[in-house]
């Protein structure tokens, strides 16, 4: 049955719509097949139970209800006891049943109390809905149920910056938190600008997130190499790499056990696997080794037993010596590494070093030398050379250093370590003109070395500079020298007693110079902090940091931000410089500074080990899905056409042709040089070198940036890089070769003067290196090919075409 008002299909045995309660009405065929259901004729038939009150069914009266039996006519005429005739053979009649008083009673309450329910119901139900839309429209406006994470450009909105990629992570971790949302910021390397906000760790922006889950917001650490990298197949870390916004070249390295290292797989990166690119290095790009089937240093070399890698690389046709060298848990008594670096390719019959690592029980085998007058301190340079990064590196050019092999500037075979390429050079001894054995005793019967941190046996040493130290107003004194100062001038004694005695005479100064502690592994941590060596404060500011990784060789680095202090008189003389370590207390003043910072996870400088093969002597690996480098892809035009105008090879002479220097410059702006200095009966042992000596350098690096300037030079910077170890001695043919660095080394700007520049405009240093020095005849003339210059305080290095027609 269906209700006339809203439709809703209802049972037959409804009275009531179910859904709003209307009476309905029965068709008349309905009502006709319910009035001939039989019924008694004397008895009303009884109620059917239904799920709905419905009114009570009355027995349908005969058509003569006061004729008896006896009274009723045959059809014939004849009266006879016929029976009453049945309701089958009669039709209904239209009379409305009688209604009992109980049926009545059901029949007027039953609609209203269904009425009355169904709209209990209909209320019920819209309070539902009217709580659903509440519901989601609290939801949506993210009262309840966490919030969005914004996306980049709404991040860029809400903060009102108007550039979306100049977003910092910092400010984005600030405002999410205001938010409601518990943020902390990881560090990332991508090719965004350094600081810049990146995405979400684990999150996608614009979906919906608990305030109870923490968000990570990803800083960009600017371009580097992703912790993870060395290990995969090349072809699957292409697209992360170029995504670093610098160059990447892949390049071949040899490899021992290519089942460990498959060929095709990286296996070496520059920089190391986790590390962030240097800004100086950003024009170069990341380099990539690829395992490969080429000879050489097998990158895998590290690790190794050193007997059987000696064996190996002999049998190579190489010719192998072993040195010690400071190295991690992991490599002590193993290949720590290599020289040249693991993964250089080499000609047969090249020379090469191996080191062993090496912990604090080698400390005085590495930091001391022994000859005919005893044995005395002398640091071994090798054996702490390399690059040091703190724990957390935020800025490579800030949280890393590199501590180089050079010559100390008194000269002979003397070598020390410097800092980041400081002009300072640095050792383990305070004076390198004298030689005092370890055994000497100063005349109150002490030790020289008694205040010295190597001599504690602990297994730390310091590495200090003595140079430098002393100074006249800006000028700095070599200590040991007769001079006097006054107002800021240095004067020999003879010049001061000729014409300046009557100037004031100024006591000099000494002034804090580059110094640090280096504890190899194994160092007695416990008993170096309990000493005075480390300021008392500095110590409890680092109370709470994390304890220092014992497993790794480190360095803590003298910060003289910290101190108030910097410089103070020397007292003509008589006062010994207490920014350094001195040989005895019998010094006037031999009061010593205490070390700032103390030492902390967060404050050393930890052992990188990991040497860089030449990575442009290697050759490129073909890499699926790796884009072939342009060198001057972000170069201008100025550039482009400088490089393609000065590309030939030009020299630096003397002209008496014992020394020369010989530059290659190729129109992608890089160049390689080759130097060498001969002296043919020089050679500090004849009998071992009969044929003489030589310094060499073969070096390279990069021209860009070309800048025009006013007089119609062009100015362009230049990088170095020396390929090999400057110091480093080998035998060739009876010839004692040194490895050096070229003069070019102290240089990083160019100057070009082009072809048909006025050669008598050329200033007299530069008229100097020409090979027509002297002959006038020139100077009325022009160059033919372009002139490269290098300018510094030092003077003018000028290099000239070879080509150019000096006949």
């Amino acid at each position: 049955m269906f209700c006339d008002q809203c439709g809703f299909k209802n049972t037959d045995d409804d009275v009531f719509c179910q859904q709003c309660g209307n009476k309905l009405i029965y068709d008349q065929q309905t009502e006709s097949l319910a009035a001939q259901q039989p019924v008694p004729a004397t008895q009303p038939a009884p109620q059917q139970p239904t799920s709905q009150p419905v009114p009570t069914t009355q027995p349908i009266p005969s058509t003569q209800s006061n004729t008896t039996p006896s009274d009723a006519q045959h059809p014939n005429g004849d009266t006879t006891n016929s029976p009453v005739t049945s309701p089958s053979s009669v039709p209904p009649t239209a009379l409305p049943p009688e209604t009992p008083a109980s049926a009545q009673q059901t029949h007027n309450t039953t609609p209203r109390k269904k009425h009355t329910f169904t709209i209990v119901l209909s209320i019920i139900a819209a309070l539902i809905v009217i709580a659903l839309v509440a519901t989601f429209v609290t939801w949506k406006m993210e009262l309840w149920g966490g919030k969005t994470l914004p996306n980049q450009q709404a991040l860029a909105q809400e903060l009102q910056v108007k550039d979306a990629k100049k977003l910092k992570a910092k400010d984005v971790a600030k405002h999410l938190k205001t938010k409601g949302f518990t943020v902390k910021i990881e560090r990332v390397f991508s090719g965004n600008t350094p600081g810049t906000f990146v995405g979400y760790q684990g999150a996608d922006a614009d979906s919906r997130q608990s305030l109870s889950q923490h968000i990570t917001v990803q800083e960009s650490a600017g371009p580097g190499v992703p912790q993870g990298t060395v290990g995969k197949p090349a072809d699957q870390i292409v697209t992360t790499l170029q995504n670093m916004g610098v160059p990447v070249h892949y390049k071949q390295v040899a490899v021992h056990d290519k089942k460990q290292h498959p060929v095709g797989s990286v296996v070496l990166t520059s920089p190391a696997d986790g590390m962030p690119l240097a800004e100086a290095d950003t024009e170069r790009g990341i380099m990539v080794g690829v395992a490969s089937d080429q000879d050489g240093i097998p990158v895998d070399i590290q690790g190794m037993n050193p007997d059987d890698a000696q064996t190996m690389l002999e049998d190579m046709g190489y010719t192998v010596k072993t040195e010690y060298k400071f190295s991690s848990k992991q490599y002590v008594d193993k290949v720590a590494a290599t020289n040249p670096a693991p993964g250089s390719p080499l000609d047969e019959g090249d020379s090469i070093t191996l080191y062993i690592g090496a912990d604090a029980s080698k400390t005085m085998d590495l930091i001391t030398e022994s000859n005919d007058y005893g044995t005395a301190p002398s640091l071994h340079t090798d054996a702490v050379t390399g690059l040091y990064c703190k724990s957390t590196i935020s800025d490579a050019n800030k949280d890393c250093v590199t501590l180089s092999k050079q010559k100390m500037k008194f000269g002979g075979s003397w070598t020390g370590i410097t800092l980041n390429d400081s002009e300072n050079v640095m050792n383990v001894f305070p004076y390198a003109q004298n030689y005092i054995p370890l055994d000497s005793k100063t005349p109150s019967g002490e030790s020289y070395y008694d205040k010295m941190l190597f001599n504690k046996g602990w297994g730390a040493f310091e590495i200090f500079t003595f140079e430098n130290a002393l100074q006249c107003g800006d000028e700095y004194v070599d200590e040991g020298s007769m001079v006097v100062c006054s107002q800021g001038t240095i004067y020999t004694p003879d010049e001061w007693s000729k014409s300046n005695f009557d100037k004031p005479k100024e006591s000099m100064n000494y002034v804090m110079q580059d110094y640090l502690a280096y504890a190899p592994v194994g160092t007695d941590i416990t008993a170096w902090q309990k000493s005075e060596y480390f300021d008392k404060d500095a110590e409890k500011s680092v109370s709470s940091d994390k304890k220092v990784d014992t497993s790794r060789p480190f360095i803590v680095i003298r910060d003289s931000s910290l101190y108030d202090e910097t410089s103070y008189s020397a007292d003509e003389w008589e006062t010994h410089d207490s920014f350094m370590p001195f040989f005895s207390s019998s010094y006037r003043n031999s009061r010593v500074v205490p070390m700032k910072p103390a030492i902390s996870d967060k404050t050393v400088y930890y052992l990188v080990e990991q040497s860089d093969p030449d990575w442009d002597m290697l050759q490129d690996a073909k890499v699926k899905g790796a884009k072939q480098i342009d060198p001057l892809q972000h170069a201008d035009k100025l550039t482009r056409d400088t490089l393609k105008e000065i590309a030939g090879e030009y020299m630096l002479s003397s002209g008496a042709g014992a020394w020369a220097d010989v530059l290659t410059i190729n129109q992608d702006g890089s160049y390689e040089g080759d130097y060498h200095d001969t002296n043919m009966g020089g050679a500090s042992d004849p009998d071992k070198y009969p044929n003489g000596q030589q310094y060499v350098a073969n070096y390279s690096g990069r021209l860009s940036k070309a800048k025009k300037n006013d007089d119609g030079t062009i100015t362009m910077s230049i990088t170095y890089k020396l390929h090999g170890t400057a110091g480093e001695v080998r035998d060739i043919d009876g010839v004692e070769t040194e490895t050096t660095d070229s003069q070019l080394k102290d240089y990083s700007e160019i100057t070009i003067y082009p072809a048909g520049y006025n050669i008598a405009d050329f200033s007299r240093d530069i008229q100097t290196w020409a090979p027509w020095n002297g002959d006038d005849s020139y100077l009325s003339k022009q160059t033919q090919y372009p002139v490269i210059v290098a300018s510094n305080e030092n003077g003018d290095l000028a290099y000239f075409n070879v080509d150019e027609p000096w006949q």
